[in-house]
């Protein structure tokens, strides 16, 4: 039991990380969160691991209680006996793994996040710097809006003040669904994050406090009412955890009724 514990301690770390990979997690506060989480549940399986070897050295030297009474008589102290409980007593390592699981826990945990975390977040960082959205065409809307597919977007914007100092620009555009409710899902997020991204390397053909509504939804083609799949935005604080990936993007209610069977 002790040793599947300890396999469990060795490998929670670099999974965690492998998960975060996975998951798409670009975020650094995240992986710190995730860091900081793992260190816990780590130091809990070092107090399992040493409660797992002393029931089993307990094990071990009661076998050498032959009357069960809870102590060791002299006919029972055997020179096997005494070396058993000779190491017993003396193994200062798990007496002190409490202590010393708190200090271990942080860095063991933290340097595998680091390890395998610093490479990728500096290989997203750069991604996200070079990632070409050329095929992302903005078309400047206002009145009645027309219908944008992706990958062309529509722009509108309403002037906010006094509620804030800038604009509330809508950015939406229109998808067709792929082959299951998963996929497209999954299309639509990209297709916001996407969005995100490419308002901010934009940044400079809006106003420092514009405010934003992305927006995904149906072609009319597809549905004629309640055609929004997903709303989401912010801030450019906002859109920056988009389009890392930390922000969670939630589908709107209903929106995949009646379109997939």
């Amino acid at each position: 039991m002790s040793t599947v514990i300890f396999l469990a301690m060795v490998l929670l770390p670099i999974g965690a990380a492998i998960y975060l990979i996975r998951s798409g997690v670009r975020s650094g506060n995240l992986w710190i969160l995730s860091a900081f989480v793992t260190s816990i549940i780590f130091y809990g399986l070092v107090l399992l691991c040493v409660g797992a070897i002393r029931m089993e050295d307990d094990f071990k030297i009661a076998k050498y209680d032959l009357d069960g009474d809870g102590s060791y008589s002299t006919e029972e102290l055997t020179p096997e006996a005494e070396e058993a409980l000779a190491d017993w007593a003396s193994d200062t390592g798990l007496n002190f793994a409490p202590i010393t699981g708190l200090i271990i826990a942080p860095i063991y945990t933290g340097f595998w996040h680091l390890v395998i975390g610093a490479p990728y977040l500096l290989s997203a960082s750069h991604r996200e710097e070079e990632e070409d959205l050329s095929h992302i065409t903005p078309v400047e809307t206002d009145g009645t809006d027309p219908e944008f597919i992706w990958s062309s977007i529509g722009i509108r914007r309403a002037d906010f003040r006094p509620d804030w100092n800038g604009d509330l620009v809508n950015v939406y555009t229109a998808v067709h669904p792929c082959e299951s409710a998963d996929d497209t899902e999954a299309m639509m997020q990209d297709c916001a994050r996407s969005i995100a991204q490419w308002i901010l390397q934009h940044r400079k053909e809006f106003g420092r406090e514009d405010r934003f509504q992305i927006i995904v939804g149906w072609p009319l083609s597809i549905r004629k009412s309640a055609r929004q799949a997903l709303k989401t935005g912010g801030t450019y604080t906002d859109l920056q955890s988009l389009a890392d990936g930390s922000m969670e993007i939630q589908m709107r209610r209903g929106w995949s009724t009646g379109i997939f069977t």
